[in-house]
Parts: structure tokens; C-alpha cells; sequence
């Protein structure tokens, strides 16, 4: 039998009979803990897989973008428990395709590559969510694998009296468990494990890799120490008489034979082999399914946290793996739709998707897929584009493909108006809070008249996160002062909504021009343009101040209006 580290709390078991991997996550944008450096390495260690196992949900043990390498048939083992959570592993494989998920209860054991697999029960983590340690047995050795196990005395003794412990992976030092915050080790727990367990060796997991990532004791104090700690004389003198710390790096293995395992035993570095670059498509595609999965979705449920890619760092994460794959595939464009189209809908987060899904869905509904969507969305990319100027290119591209249905256009529009103004939520004024209604129109028509009594130097335009304006159907469509829709989107608990106020006459007539003109011409040039006075200028503000505060923008001079605005010509 021979174990590997891959990276973190990722081990290969290898028999004659087949190799198992413990935790498979690939580390594609150092989210996780290990240096991208060794992903090569560690993509050659992972393709000989004939079973999995997984100790809990956690994105840096349960990892979608590591498992879409593995074939459907691969056995999956997860806990049971886990079938109770919100988000639980057994319906996001299936979403996957993968048919072969073994769900197993404490205690219960599987035999998979010539191993029994033995679920330990372990206590929850802070969060809720279900954990299991893991026996394995190849007839001759005894083998526990931790993951992030709090210390459980009662089942190590309980272990250790079922007979000898040989190799023991246990957490160390990734921890906050002075504070009971985390299901994992300090150093003195861990010690104490071992004086419960008395294995032969002692292998660390998830040692704090600060020095490599860059990341020092000030940025993580729950993380003091780095791999000094395997040589703290402390640690090494309270291990127990017989019991041995083996420090495995990423990619570095043992043999666990009839040889007793000490100091004398042989790590050994396993090398990568030469290939034609699968292992470098295979990274690629992982990142390419990293950007596109939502892997963080328990952290933002539980915690709060938000581990997204800025833009900038999506895009350019794109751009590597097209280029990457464009490099070593001559047939690159059908594998990264294969790639996109191996995902369900349901799980793609891309941004053409999560802001214009309902026409997406539409186009989709006409004969195309979503992977063939998706793809051509990112084909729009380029080295240079802001978020916001790709949100305009994805509105004129999909705006063209429906333009010939009239409800799918304005349908597009509103999403990308629901767009720009969820992005411009924090820089719009609102009402002062407590108004009661008389005291908010009182506000608003004082706001309006100041306004307006400057209206030889103020020049107004449309905030740019309102719009798009649509001609209602009347009988005078074509004319300048015809109805038109003006559009706001809000949540009122946690429900979109959408509200729309029609302008008619005067109010559609003034709209039309303000939106023309764009911030080049003053209110009273506009009035005067169109035989109109302040008065009926200072009526349509305040309606408009009503439907939505400061949708209207006023500049003391043009070149103050003159900015980007979303274009909705497409």
C-alpha cells in the first residue's frame, strides 16, 4: 500500500486492486490551501482514481471543479448525515451525472479498491454541517484519516481497543479550537490524540502553508506556525514512546509495508511524468469550471462570506484558459463547449446568465443550449473590458438575436436596466429615512422648485441605471409625445419587483427630450425648444421624484452630464 499527499487534506491510497482519493480538491485560483504550482503534478496523481471519499462538504474537501475530471461511475462515498443539509453533496453530484454515490452512516463499512472503508462518526462542525473521519483497512494496516475532526477521545479509544492504529492523518495547528470555533486540532489536542491513538507515525493535514501562500502569523494568528512546527522540540518530545511524526509534502509519499514506520522510513517525491499536456488541459478546464461553478454556496449560506472573483480576476481567469487550451488543442473551441455543456444550467453562474436569464432561456427555447450560449457570451471578452462595458456588449449581442420579437427585447432591456441599477444601488440618493408621506411630498417639491429655479444653468439627464424607455402602444406611437415606459426593479423581501410609470403627453413629450439631449441642454432650453414652461418642467420632475428619487440627474454644467451612459439602441 502506498499513500500520497496531493495537496491539503487530499490522499491517494494506491493497492493492487485500485487507488482511492481522500478529499480530491484541486487548488485552481489559491482559494483553497495549496500553491497552484503543484497542480500538474497533482492532476497525474488523480487519474488512476477508482474510488472517492469525502469527510464533509466543505469547498476545500468537496470540490465540483476537482470531481468533473473523474469518470460518472467513480464510487462516491459521503456521509448520510450530510443528506439533511441545506445544500446536500448527493444532489449536487447527481446534477452532475454521477450515478454510483454511496451514502454511509457511522459505523457503516464499504469496500471499495481493495480497502474497507469505515465511516467514524465526528461531531458537526460550528456551522451544522454533517462530518466523518475514515478507517481504512487493507487487512494488514489500520489507517484514520481525520479531515477536520474535533477531538473525540471516547472514539480514538474506542479505535484504538478495536486494534493498533498504524497511520494516523490528523489536523494540526489549522485552528481556532482554543476558542471551540473550528472542528480541528491545536497542537496540544493533537498531541493528545496521539496519546490516546498510539499510532506508529503521525501525518499532519492541513499544516498551515503561510510561508509558501505568502501569508504570515499577523495576516492568520490562528495559524502561528508554519512546517517549523514538525521540528518544534516541544511537539516532537510530547509524542508518545513509539509514535513517530511524518511530515508529507504535496506530491510525497510512503509505503506501508512490514517495515515499522520511524525515522528510518523513506518519503519519497513523486515526479511528475511527461505528457502532451493533459494535465494542463485538465487544470485549465478546472479553472474554466471553477469560474463557472458557484463552489463557495455553503460559505455565503452559513458564514456570510463572499469569496467571489472580482471582474478583473474572472476575466483574466477566462482569457488564461482559452488561451491555455487554444495552445495544446487544435479542436479547442468543441472542447470548451463540451467542457460548459458537461455542467448543469441550474449550476452555471456566468454573468450572461445571472443577469439576462430570462433571455437566455428564451434563446435557449428557440434551439440553442446554454454551454453554446455561454461560450459565445464569453467570446466577448477581451483583455481590456470593465464589467460594466461587458454588460453593455452582452445587452447589444443578445438584444440583436431577439430584436424580431418585441416582448423578448423589452424583456432584455428590463434586465439590463434591473442590471445597471442593482449596480448604482449605493451611489443613489434616497429619501431621507422617517417621512411620512405628507413630509415626502413637501421634500419633493422643495427639491424640484430649487431646481428649477435654476433652470438656465442646470442641464438634465436621466440617471443612467433608469430606463430603457419603450413606447406603449398608442395610436400615435411615432409621435414626439408618445407614451413612454419608465422602469425601476427593487426586492421587497427577497422578491423581485418591478414597477413601471408611464409618461403621457407633456411628461412623455419632456422624456423623450431629455433623454435625446443627454445633459447638452439646459431646462430652460428644453421648455423653450418645445413650447413648455418651468412650471410644466417642475410638475414632471416631481412625478418622476415620486415613482423613484433622483432618476433625473441635474448638472450645473454639460460637461458634468457628459458621461458614460448604457446604450440601448441594439
Amino acid at each position: 500500500m502506498q499513500i500520497t499527499r496531493v495537496q491539503h487534506t487530499c490522499f491517494i491510497i494506491e493497492t493492487d486492486e485500485g487507488c482511492l482519493a481522500v478529499d480530491p480538491a484541486l487548488d485552481y485560483f489559491g482559494n483553497l490551501w495549496s500553491p497552484r504550482g503543484k497542480n500538474r503534478l497533482a492532476s497525474q496523481l488523480l487519474s488512476n482514481v477508482s474510488a472517492i471519499v469525502i469527510t464533509h462538504s466543505h469547498c476545500d474537501h468537496f470540490h465540483p471543479p476537482t470531481f468533473l475530471h473523474f469518470g460518472k461511475q467513480t464510487p462516491v462515498v459521503i456521509p448520510a448525515a450530510d443528506r439533511n443539509a441545506e445544500y446536500p453533496m448527493a444532489k449536487e453530484l447527481a446534477e452532475h451525472g454521477f450515478s454510483n454515490v454511496i451514502e454511509i452512516e457511522a459505523g457503516e463499512t464499504v469496500t471499495l479498491s481493495g480497502l474497507r472503508i469505515t465511516s467514524i462518526a465526528a461531531p458537526n462542525s460550528i456551522e451544522g454541517i454533517a462530518q466523518q473521519s475514515i478507517l481504512i483497512d487493507d487487512g494488514k494496516n489500520r489507517i484514520l484519516h481525520g479531515a477536520d475532526t474535533l477531538e473525540d477521545f471516547e472514539t480514538f479509544e474506542r479505535l484504538r481497543e478495536e486494534g493498533p492504529i498504524r497511520l494516523a492523518l490528523l489536523p494540526l495547528n489549522c485552528s481556532l479550537n482554543y476558542q471551540n470555533l473550528r472542528n480541528q486540532m491545536s497542537p496540544g489536542t493533537w498531541l493528545e490524540a496521539a496519546a490516546v491513538l498510539r499510532p506508529e507515525a503521525m501525518v499532519p493535514l492541513g499544516i498551515n502553508e503561510g510561508q509558501r501562500r505568502g501569508v504570515s502569523a499577523l495576516d492568520a494568528p490562528w495559524f502561528p506556525h508554519s512546517e517549523a512546527l514538525y521540528r518544534d522540540r516541544d511537539l516532537l518530545a510530547g509524542l508518545p514512546d513509539g509514535t513517530h511524526l511524518l511530515a508529507l509534502d504535496d506530491g510525497q509519499s510512503i509505503v506501508l509495508d512490514d517495515s515499522p514506520l520511524g525515522t528510518s522510513t523513506a518519503i519519497t517525491a513523486r515526479t511528475e511524468a511527461a505528457d502532451s499536456g493533459a494535465a494542463d488541459i485538465e487544470t485549465a478546464l478546472g479553472r474554466l469550471w471553477s469560474i463557472l461553478l458557484d463552489i463557495h454556496i455553503r460559505d455565503r449560506h452559513h458564514f456570510g462570506l463572499v469569496r467571489d472573483l472580482s471582474h478583473d480576476a474572472w476575466r483574466d481567469a477566462w482569457l488564461e484558459c482559452r488561451a491555455r487550451v487554444e495552445d495544446l488543442l487544435p479542436d479547442w473551441d468543441t472542447v470548451l463547449l463540451n467542457a460548459i455543456d458537461s455542467l448543469p444550467d441550474n449550476r452555471i453562474t456566468a454573468p450572461v446568465l445571472r443577469w439576462f436569464p430570462t433571455t437566455t432561456r428564451y434563446l435557449a427555447s428557440r434551439g440553442g443550449t446554454t454551454g453554446r450560449i455561454v461560450l459565445d457570451s464569453l467570446w466577448l471578452l477581451d483583455g481590456t473590458m470593465t464589467e460594466t462595458d461587458y454588460a453593455q456588449a452582452l445587452y447589444s449581442w443578445l438584444a440583436a438575436q431577439v430584436r424580431s420579437d418585441a416582448t423578448a427585447l423589452w424583456r432584455c432591456r428590463l434586465e439590463y436596466s434591473g442590471w445597471l441599477q442593482q449596480r448604482q444601488e449605493r451611489k443613489r440618493a434616497a429619501l431621507p429615512r422617517g417621512f411620512d408621506p405628507a413630509a415626502t411630498r413637501e421634500w419633493i417639491d422643495r427639491q424640484a422648485a430649487a431646481d428649477v429655479r435654476s433652470a438656465q444653468y442646470v442641464y438634465p439627464r436621466f440617471h443612467p441605471a433608469f430606463g430603457p424607455f419603450d413606447t406603449a402602444t398608442a395610436p400615435d406611437s411615432s409621435s414626439s409625445a408618445a407614451p413612454l415606459a419608465l422602469h425601476s426593479l427593487t426586492r421587497n423581501e427577497g422578491r423581485r419587483q418591478s414597477a413601471v410609470l408611464i409618461l403621457k403627453d407633456t411628461d412623455a413629450l419632456l422624456g423623450r427630450a431629455i433623454d435625446q439631449a443627454n445633459g447638452s441642454l439646459t431646462i430652460d432650453e428644453l421648455c423653450t425648444r418645445h413650447g413648455l414652461s418651468r412650471a410644466d418642467y417642475e410638475k414632471f420632475y416631481a412625478r418622476l421624484m415620486i415613482f423613484a428619487p433622483y432618476c433625473i440627474e441635474h448638472h450645473w454644467y454639460p460637461s458634468q452630464a457628459m458621461v458614460w451612459r448604457p446604450d440601448y439602441r441594439a
